[in-house]
């Protein structure tokens, strides 16, 4: 139940900061509710440059954790295998996975990227999101999850638009979780 609440947070709280932010108030309108999620980065995007932004979004992923599991290795503090275990709790729970997926993904997109980034730009997001996986008891998690914040705002910045984020995320932990789980 706190999970809901922290979820529901992290969308609608950007939403209220989207809203004053482009001084929506009375009376409500699909234009300035519109307005509000375009301000979050829910803006237009193509199919083809929404796939091809979040391939290679999606790849840029997959070399950032590599490179950080080596170098981790490499400092002799990689205990990744903390957060593994804590993954496989998630086996048997598909309800929970469907909702990581449909609400949490797109919950911190909106939250890290859509305002965060907007708010402070790349390095305050992605240490933020780094540190909200310190739950997983892993240094290498948030190390990891910093690194992976610094690329999705940086990717944010460069699409202006959250569609490939919000897919190219919910793509990695769909390859994490079959990996690890």
């Amino acid at each position: 139940m706190i999970g809901f609440f922290f979820d529901f947070f992290l969308i609608g709280f950007p939403l209220l900061v989207a809203w004053k932010e482009k001084k929506l108030g009375k009376p409500v309108s699909l234009r300035k509710i519109r307005n509000a999620f375009g301000w979050l980065g829910f803006n237009y995007c193509s199919l083809e440059r929404l796939v091809f932004s979040t391939l290679v979004l999606f790849v840029g992923m997959l070399v950032v954790s590599v490179l950080v599991d080596f170098v981790l290795t490499f400092l002799g503090i990689n205990d990744i295998a903390i957060a593994h275990r804590r993954l496989t709790a998630l086996k048997g729970m598909p309800f929970l996975l469907f909702y990581v997926f449909a609400v949490r993904i797109p919950a911190e997109e909106v939250f890290f990227r859509g305002l965060l980034v907007k708010k402070f730009n790349v390095l305050l997001p992605a240490l933020v999101f780094g540190l909200m996986h310190a739950s997983y008891g892993s240094i290498a998690e948030i190390i990891g999850a910093f690194a992976l914040g610094l690329l999705l705002s940086e990717a944010f910045l460069v699409n202006k638009t959250i569609y490939p984020n919000i897919l190219a995320h919910c793509l990695y932990n769909f390859v994490v979780l079959i990996l690890y789980v």
